[in-house]
């Protein structure tokens, strides 16, 4: 980010201590935004494989073959997750607050067992 702040112009010092700051100004978000449409990414496009991931089951190589089962992959949805979690802005550590309009309602939706 401090990079980036630099290449834009920014000064060593500016980069240095307020990178995350310029970056999260809304003329950059939009301006990011609309890069990466020009490359042909859409939120969709990135969100995609992360809720794909939520629902991976695991697979196997038999004789050749690839056999696809029902049984869940954890290691691939917990990455999926952990993605999910920080995509969403993460989860507040204990102590921090957030204002009010900016608070975390994170739901998860599985597909299959109830409680």
């Amino acid at each position: 980010m401090t990079q980036a702040a630099k290449d834009a112009g920014y000064a060593k010092s500016t980069a240095e201590k307020k990178a995350s700051v310029i970056l999260n100004r809304p003329l950059v978000q939009s301006m990011l935004t609309r890069a990466l449409e020009g490359l042909g990414l859409t939120m969709e496009g990135i969100v995609r494989p992360i809720a794909d991931g939520l629902k991976a089951t695991r697979s196997a190589i038999i004789t050749g073959k690839i056999i696809d089962s029902q049984i869940p992959d954890h290691q691939v949805r917990l990455g999926a997750h952990d993605r999910a979690v920080k995509l969403l802005g993460g989860i507040p550590k204990v102590g921090e607050s957030l204002p009010a309009s900016q608070g975390l309602n994170l739901f998860v939706a599985v597909e299959g067992e109830k409680p």
